[in-house]
């Protein structure tokens, strides 16, 4: 019976020492390196969301990820390092960077979680703790980090694409096969596609200058691609019938790739692949 509470006991004591060992990596990654941001928005299959990838500014030769969680309260979020996971020796890579490798942490919060209005943005590791002004407004999204030594970001502002649009291009080889492309667009007007212009902002998959509706890009030796950007609230699968049958239509000469921000809705159509379409839930 001594030896069976002796093993308890020594059992419990690791377990602790084990977790103290965790909760003081995560602390001293925070107080001696620090941990920068890189956060955007993007359209996946849980929707439209934010992206948050709590990096670490120094290099070390371990890896380690840091397994985060959010609440939010009223106008509070809170984001908690809860685990932090050793993950082996840096893998080596030749030159510079030899053997060692930045450590990071990926949370989403779903967009809906998010509406428009000023929020205080705790990030709590151990028992540190910095607080930020996260404002939410309709075409924009800023983070206001305070001047320290342990937290920062050198994205202020990210812009979420705006809702109810599609968007691709379509590319063709040969100045012959523009009329497969033209015809395409213009069956694809029947379904009430409305030409969209975008804001002048830093999109994470748009350019306001490149991508343009009907702009058209060629390079060498006789490449062309036509941009294409419509608001519609058209159904999806529409969409997909009308390209796949100019896909065949053109003698399969046309490459498609049409993109949903609404939903996580995609058309990929090639020459070297069957025509896939993938709806977002």
């Amino acid at each position: 019976m001594k030896n069976l509470v002796s093993l308890t006991f020594l059992f419990l004591f690791c377990f602790c020492i084990s977790c103290k060992k965790e909760d003081d990596i995560g602390i001293s990654i925070l107080r001696d390196e620090g941990l920068g941001l890189y956060w955007d928005h993007n359209v996946s299959d849980y929707g439209r969301q934010y992206l948050f990838n709590f990096i670490s500014n120094k290099s070390t030769r371990d890896e380690y990820e840091f397994k985060l969680a959010y609440a939010i309260s009223g106008n509070a979020v809170t984001v908690r390092l809860e685990e932090v996971i050793h993950k082996g020796k840096c893998q080596k890579f030749p030159g510079p960077w030899g053997d060692v490798c930045t450590s990071d942490g990926v949370m989403y919060i779903p967009e809906e979680e998010l509406p428009t209005g000023n929020y205080d943005f705790k990030l709590v590791i151990g028992n540190v703790s910095i607080t930020s002004k996260l404002t939410v407004e309709n075409d924009k999204v800023t983070l206001d980090v305070p001047p320290n030594s342990l937290f920062s970001n050198n994205i202020p502002t990210i812009y979420p694409l705006p809702k109810g649009l599609i968007y691709g291009s379509v590319v063709y080889s040969g100045k012959e096969n523009e009329k497969f492309a033209k015809n395409l667009l213009k069956d694809l007007e029947t379904l009430d596609l409305k030409a969209a212009v975008l804001p002048p902002y830093k999109y994470r998959y748009l350019d306001p200058e490149r991508n343009q509706h009907l702009q058209a890009t060629s390079w060498e030796p006789d490449e062309h691609s036509i941009s294409i950007i419509y608001r519609s609230n058209a159904d999806f699968k529409s969409v997909f019938d009308i390209t796949k049958k100019h896909f065949e239509l053109s003698g399969k000469k046309l490459t498609i790739g049409i993109f949903s921000t609404s939903k996580a809705n995609e058309i990929h159509i090639s020459p070297y692949e069957e025509p896939r379409v993938y709806y977002g839930k």
